[in-house]
């Protein structure tokens, strides 16, 4: 399979006239009912996918508006994933929570959430855990409009959408595969953290499910399909300043997966991206690509996860270590996970917050808005000269906090 990318400026017609010329040479040889086309004139990406001899790609490489050819490279989903200290047992929330899991309201729209997941307390908070502070004592600060008319496309391992911590906000989207399914449990786990009920960043998000993965192969070429997908969707329901798109894996590097990742992020969708555990290899894609917001992991203490991947690439830091949050088994239970593909849809919630909370619209002042409202210079270890940043919510209450660290009285109620 091999990813041909047109160059700027062209339109779909162009597209379509390469194509067209193509059948004319080659109309014999060529599978063209097997070659998706990606008409991406309204957002600036042209292309298509294809299986074709190596006389045919010589022939697509010496046409005036091809920008480049590259061969699609599959990775298996498991070994991208590298995830350590997974717990794989799945429990069931009413034993632990109770409804509405305690949520108190303020004046205004700010609340708290108490007994919150330590995660959750960490991205609302300046600085990290004390090693005495108990966990009925966590609270996550955060606005009753955060994730309120946006929306999160998953490009993972499926969601179980009927999980009823979304509260039927999830919604499968598109998908190469029949089966929606979520097999691997990776995309619901991930998907609770930007937006259920009681582990998520922003409680009244929309999932979109988008499921590239099925018995654990991963494809380039199946992830340019995904975002070609998601920018159409995106576009085409006026979500444009709404939506995020939340990658928590990764293929070998992949130009033309980068440049449609760039080609989103200049027409104002943002994409996160893990940044990857121990294992990976060194360049990959979307981890690598310079339009990512790529998420590193710290542990409780927010120290660097020795799991983590410090690439160059890291703009931001996020909690990523035994992370609750939904299980694929059921729609009640949630499982515990490790991994830096836990840390990133964090910083993928605090993008939805940042567009429904406070307002801020283009990829760019995002990015801007996350890197200068995070927590910074709290990160204990070696960095390997990484920005020290923790993604937070900068929600108003934490302001209250005396100098040496210690929250101020809590008033919320």
């Amino acid at each position: 399979m091999y990813i041909v990318t047109l160059k700027d400026g062209l339109k779909n017609s162009n597209l379509e006239g390469h194509l067209d010329d193509l059948r004319a040479a080659y109309d014999s040889t060529v599978d063209f009912a097997g070659i998706e086309a990606f008409k991406g004139e309204t957002y600036g990406y042209l292309g298509y996918t294809g299986t074709f001899t190596p006389e045919v790609v010589h022939f697509i490489r010496n046409q005036t508006a091809v920008e480049s050819v590259e061969q699609s490279k599959t990775k298996n989903f498991d070994e991208v994933l590298n995830e350590p200290g997974t717990d794989s047992r799945v429990e069931d929330d009413l034993k632990f929570v109770t409804e509405p899991v305690g949520l108190q309201r303020r004046a205004g729209q700010e609340v708290t959430q108490r007994v919150a997941p330590h995660n959750l307390r960490d991205i609302s908070h300046r600085f990290a855990l004390r090693s005495w502070e108990p966990s009925f004592l966590y609270k996550y600060y955060y606005n009753t409009e955060a994730g309120s008319d946006t929306y999160a496309y998953v490009v993972d391992s499926g969601v179980r959408i009927t999980h009823k911590q979304f509260e039927g906000r999830a919604e499968h989207g598109w998908s190469p595969f029949r089966d929606q399914e979520d097999r691997k449990g990776h995309g619901t786990h991930v998907a609770g953290i930007i937006a259920s009920k009681t582990y998520g960043v922003v409680k009244k998000a929309r999932i979109i499910s988008v499921k590239v993965t099925q018995e654990g192969a991963i494809a380039d070429h199946i992830l340019m399909k995904a975002v070609n997908w998601i920018m159409k969707d995106v576009q085409d329901k006026g979500r444009i300043g709404k939506a995020v798109i939340n990658m928590s894996l990764s293929v070998g590097r992949s130009e033309s997966l980068d440049r449609l990742i760039r080609k989103a992020f200049d027409a104002g969708v943002l994409t996160v991206a893990a940044a990857g555990n121990k294992g990976d290899c060194d360049l990959v894609s979307p981890a690598d690509s310079p339009k990512a917001l790529t998420v590193a992991s710290i542990n409780t203490d927010w120290s660097v996860a020795t799991f983590c991947k410090l690439r160059s690439t890291v703009a931001l830091f996020a909690p990523g270590a035994q992370i609750r949050s939904l299980t694929n088994r059921s729609d009640s239970g949630y499982v515990k996970k490790t991994g830096t593909s836990m840390a990133a849809p964090h910083v993928a919630g605090l993008v939805l917050n940042a567009m429904s909370v406070h307002g801020i619209r283009g990829a760019q002042q995002i990015t801007d808005y996350l890197k200068k409202t995070a927590t910074s210079g709290q990160i204990k270890g070696d960095l390997n000269g990484l920005p020290n940043l923790v993604a937070n919510n900068n929600n108003p209450k934490q302001r209250r906090m005396c100098d040496t660290g210690s929250e101020a009285a809590d008033v919320s109620g």
